[in-house]
């Protein structure tokens, strides 16, 4: 069942948390999403998407969308992986923010992640562009993976981020 919500109440707060604590330490990551909509342009637009089976927290995904070329984070219990829960979040998101001015998305991950995940990128039809960013630090960088062209879905790019 998913559930979602423009802002995560505190018992929502702590799931999301210990999801993301499980997630990091199995994968070696060490980004957090963010977890409030203050920054948003539209208040009112679902930011959280959670994903429960039995009572249990296994999927988030979390929208940070301070102008209409949002990011998007999604995280998935490594117990629960490969069942497509990860594609019913990005299609509950897809679908509540249809209405809403969204031009692009971005979904946001560490290297380390792609690294242990080959699959991944191909498996939703990502490629790598030739636009890079440096971030301060100086191993903190930024590939942008864009849909292959035969995609049906909407524009969107994928960064991939190392974290210090």
């Amino acid at each position: 069942m998913i559930q979602s919500t423009n802002t995560l109440n505190d018992h929502q707060l702590l799931e999301a948390k210990a999801l993301i604590a499980i997630c990091q330490k199995y994968d070696g990551t060490f980004r957090d999403p963010y977890l409030s909509n203050m920054l948003n342009f539209d208040p009112d637009m679902p930011a959280f998407f959670l994903y429960y089976e039995k009572d249990e927290l296994v999927g988030l995904l979390t929208v940070y969308a301070d102008d209409p070329d949002v990011d998007v984070a999604i995280l998935v219990h490594p117990n629960h992986r490969r069942q497509g829960i990860a594609r019913a979040l990005y299609r509950s998101f897809e679908k509540e923010t249809a209405s809403y001015p969204i031009e692009s998305v971005t979904f946001q991950t560490e290297r380390i992640f792609l690294e242990r995940h080959p699959d991944f990128a191909s498996n939703w039809g990502l490629v790598e562009d030739e636009e890079t960013e440096t971030w301060l630090g100086s191993w903190q960088n930024l590939l942008i993976l864009k849909p292959l062209p035969s995609s049906t879905t909407k524009p969107f790019q994928m960064k991939w981020k190392h974290q210090k």
